[in-house]
């Protein structure tokens, strides 16, 4: 039994006015309420739950500044709560707010957070009122660890979520990602180096020794690494031993010559990377 010409006009206005309606907008509003009166019961995880919930929707409004403030309050709750599968899922968000908004270091760091999470299981999101965040597992963490390792080595581009133009990544503007006592990415790198000698006299050759250690989930490659002093006459530099190999034979020298290593610089899940190194010392020398 069919419809007649009327009833089907009304569908079709009835489905266009649903299209159109802003879902998005008026669950934030309610949200927004709920919110304010928990507030004033000083539930705060029920309030946190509220703001995650917000910023989803803020995400499907496509208001990608309002989702980054909402979502970044409440991962620094999750942070210091411990609740990684929650974090993942805001970080899921976060990162692809910075992808819309084009905020490459923003980008950067979200993702390296999220794929160096010990997430054991798939995140899947709940509904919102709009496009979705796909769910995030471990296919996905390979995907972003090799898309992130390969935009920061410079020979990948992030594509826009908006078909805007995607983010580059070049040498003459690179990115600087400090890893503090503070930072999130504490969680991704730690760097520590300590001397094998308490004193030692000006000029004599000591050995120090540098340890890297990654939380991700497949190992990483450094290029170089730096090793600054309080005298900037004793920093130096040190590569990965292929990286100098390929350099030396473009210059025509002999594989090995010059090579104070070899030095690997990869390093492997979760498993602390040692290198020693011969320094000499000067008047007074701290890292």
């Amino acid at each position: 039994m069919g419809c007649s010409p009327t009833e089907t006009e009304y569908m079709r206005h009835s489905i266009l006015l649903e299209k159109n309606f802003r879902h998005a907008l008026v669950a934030i509003d309610l949200l927004s309420k709920a919110r304010d009166q928990f507030k004033m019961m000083e539930a705060g995880r029920t309030i946190t739950l509220l703001g995650s919930e917000m910023g989803r929707e803020y995400f499907a409004a496509k208001d990608y500044t309002s989702a980054i403030q909402m979502l970044s309050s409440v991962a620094a709750t999750y942070r210091q709560e411990g609740w990684v599968a929650l974090l993942g899922s805001s970080l899921t968000y976060l990162r692809e707010c910075a992808r819309c908004l084009g905020l490459t270091k923003d980008f950067i760091e979200y993702g390296l957070e999220l794929i160096a999470l010990p997430i054991p299981v798939t995140i899947f999101h709940g509904y919102v009122s709009g496009s979705e965040v796909s769910p995030f597992g471990q296919q996905e963490r390979t995907q972003i660890h090799e898309e992130l390792m390969n935009f920061l080595c410079g020979v990948g581009e992030i594509p826009s979520q908006d078909g805007e133009s995607g983010m580059t990544l070049t040498s003459a503007q690179p990115i600087g990602l400090e890893v503090d006592l503070v930072s999130p990415l504490r969680a991704v790198l730690s760097v520590c180096a300590a001397f094998h000698e308490q004193t030692v006299k000006p000029g004599k050759v000591t050995s120090l020794t540098l340890c890297l250690l990654t939380h991700l989930h497949l190992p990483v490659t450094f290029q170089e690494v730096e090793v600054l002093f309080n005298q900037s006459s004793c920093n130096f530099t040190i590569q990965h031993r292929k990286m100098v190999v390929e350099e030396e034979l473009a210059e025509g020298s002999a594989p090995g010559e010059g090579i104070s290593g070899p030095f690997d610089l990869m390093v492997q899940p979760r498993t602390w990377k040692r290198i020693t190194l011969a320094v000499t010392a000067g008047m007074s020398m701290s890292i």
